[in-house]
């Protein structure tokens, strides 16, 4: 249970330095905090098997698709961290990656 909170408190704390709207964007989910449970329900069940299964799982494409809106949310905040303003980064890193 202690990994849940440290988990969330971190993707919080990560994800709050992303632009709102930019974030709903990319994670396909209006509710940061929604969001951020399906991801550390989908962690606490891959890597412990603890809980019930989420539905997210049984659908490969839903799988890839938050694969994806992972990857473009990682490389926004790394180019956040190496100094690149969020509006110059967010277009190309979402034509990069094709999610819209």
């Amino acid at each position: 249970m202690g990994t849940n909170c440290h988990l969330k408190s971190r993707l919080e704390y990560l994800f709050q330095g992303i632009r709102q709207d930019h974030f709903d964007n990319l994670s396909g989910n209006n509710s940061p905090r929604e969001f951020i449970r399906l991801l550390v329900e989908l962690r606490n069940y891959l890597t412990h098997y603890a809980g019930k299964r989420p539905p997210i799982l049984e659908s490969t494409v839903e799988m890839y698709n938050l694969n994806r809106r992972m990857t473009a949310l990682l490389m926004l905040l790394i180019f956040k961290y190496l100094g690149l303003p969020e509006d110059f980064v967010y277009v190309p890193v979402v034509g990069h990656l094709r999610l819209f």
